[in-house]
């Protein structure tokens, strides 16, 4: 047996919420270790390289640098570096034939203007109408999104903090969580859905991509936060693997200790604390930190949770997982300027759950991605896929590998066909599917996205940080707040604030 090592705390997963949280114990001086399975840090936020190139893993976005915003505020108590940032001003590009593009950016008025454009049937008024009110809505919203840090409130404390600070607002906010987004919106989007039927797809499209759910079973609330996301979109210098690589960097440079290559096996209590086994090393530790997804949790320590929690994990489901696809692309000048894209399709890739593809190409020159001239650029293509649906081929890899030549020749064909005459050449360096990501990131299935933003699961169904077990703490995109960059370091916020800042606190 090895030589057991000791440490106040472990934190298992250096996905972007293991990370965002080592990152703040490193430089608040705390005795912590973080285990990192594979040989990369960012989890679903990372990426790879062929050849020289390198390529972001999925359809992963960055905001929350506004002021007081949740990456902001991380940013500055952790000492980040911003000028490695650029501001996205292009938003998301919408495509909803494959062809024309919409602009939703930060100025309204544009992207409904676009909108009116292209769905020539319907009023520019009524449509108005809908997204200032969803706009106004988000405003609010993110201005009560310090509140999360007491949601779900475990403590008579945090019960008075809920319902005493920002009352008037969150009075105003509190019928956006009781009320899906299809029923809150009913009387702006019928005179629209009666015009022109095809509406509907955009609206479920563009939501997919951010709550991971339909607008009848999103939260009215998370709807709009969903839809407005794109007027504070940035990019980081090297994609998200840029982005991963330099919070951990820099928690190595405050001496914070992260473990790459460093698998969890089990996990059990021992000596008024914890042993973490690894196929290295023995840990004992007081407070353990799992970021990665519940299902995974559970499986390291079957008998560890009380059957409340066990329950309730049990009652979770894995919904999506991702078809990705890996191109470079040799454009006749430098491409398009915009960086982010969602095309629209007939009908959904075979076996997917979605008609509608996400295009994130790399910015033009960046060098950190290995490209040789200013007409390369990298584009990581996804879509979501049903698990279930996934699963029934699984059986069969002769059924997958003919799968993902078909899903191959599907995105070629949008691609060429939406860059059209800018175009010289698409190479294919390789297509991913779930059993991809389970390979590469080990999550429950290869799931991505966490648990669908539903109405009844964010009120009461999704766990908060507390398992039950003392000193034994869940973050990441299966918990409170949920899914997305911006959700799971308001998590590891929260946590660090609201327990592991507070060295006599203990839940």
């Amino acid at each position: 047996m090895s030589e057991i090592k000791q440490t106040e705390t472990v934190i298992i997963g250096a996905g972007v919420a293991g990370l965002a949280l080592s990152c703040l114990m490193a430089k608040n001086k705390k005795d912590f270790i973080t285990l990192e399975a594979h040989s990369l840090p960012g989890g679903c936020a990372s990426f790879f390289q062929r050849d020289s190139y390198m390529f972001d893993v999925g359809a992963t976005t960055l905001t929350g640098f506004f002021q007081q915003g949740p990456l902001q505020t991380f940013y500055q108590r952790c000492g980040l570096d911003h000028s490695l940032l650029q501001p996205v001003t292009s938003g998301i590009t919408v495509s909803p034939d494959g062809i024309s593009q919409l602009q939703q950016t930060a100025n309204l008025q544009q992207w409904i203007s676009d909108q009116a454009n292209f769905y020539t049937q319907i009023h520019q008024q009524h449509l108005a109408q809908l997204w200032i009110k969803i706009d106004q809505l988000n405003t609010l919203a993110w201005q009560a999104i310090d509140q999360f840090q007491y949601y779900p409130p475990y403590h008579l404390s945090d019960y008075l903090k809920l319902f005493t600070e920002k009352i008037f607002l969150k009075l105003k906010l509190a019928p956006l969580l009781l009320q899906s987004f299809s029923h809150y919106f009913a009387k702006e989007l019928k005179p629209i859905l009666a015009a022109d039927a095809r509406y509907a797809h955009l609206i479920e499209e563009l939501m997919l991509i951010a709550s991971q759910n339909t607008p009848e079973k999103t939260p009215a609330l998370l709807g709009v936060m969903s839809l407005r996301y794109p007027k504070d979109l940035w990019y980081h210098r090297g994609g998200m693997g840029g982005f991963s690589r330099h919070i951990f960097s820099h928690t190595l440079k405050m001496k914070g200790q992260v473990k790459l290559n460093e698998k969890v096996l089990n996990i059990r209590q021992k000596n008024n604390g914890f042993e973490v086994i690894t196929h290295r090393h023995h840990y004992h530790c007081q407070k353990i930190v799992s970021s990665i997804p519940i299902w995974n949790t559970q499986k390291l320590a079957p008998t560890l949770f009380a059957t409340g929690y066990t329950q309730k994990v049990n009652k979770l489901k894995a919904k999506w997982g991702a078809v990705t696809g890996y191109y470079l692309l040799n454009f006749k000048d430098s491409g398009p300027e915009r960086l982010y894209h969602q095309l629209h399709l007939k009908k959904p890739l075979r076996y997917c759950g979605s008609r509608s593809l996400f295009f994130s190409l790399c910015s033009v020159n960046d060098q950190i991605r290995g490209l040789e001239n200013p007409q390369q650029r990298t584009l990581t293509v996804s879509t979501h896929i049903d698990l279930d649906e996934f699963y029934q081929i699984y059986p069969s890899q002769k059924s997958i590998t003919d799968l993902k030549k078909t899903w191959d020749q599907e995105m070629k064909e949008a691609i060429q066909q939406y860059f059209q005459a800018q175009l010289i050449e698409v190479i294919n360096y390789g297509i991913g599917d779930p059993m991809t990501f389970e390979k590469y990131t080990s999550r429950h299935q290869g799931t991505v996205g966490g648990i669908p933003h539903e109405l009844m699961s964010f009120l009461g169904q999704t766990p908060g940080f507390q398992t039950g077990v003392k000193n034994f703490y869940q973050i990441g995109d299966t918990t409170l707040p949920g899914q997305g960059v911006v959700s799971v370091i308001t998590g590891a916020l929260n946590l660090y604030d609201r327990v592991l800042g507070k060295a006599a606190k203990t839940f």
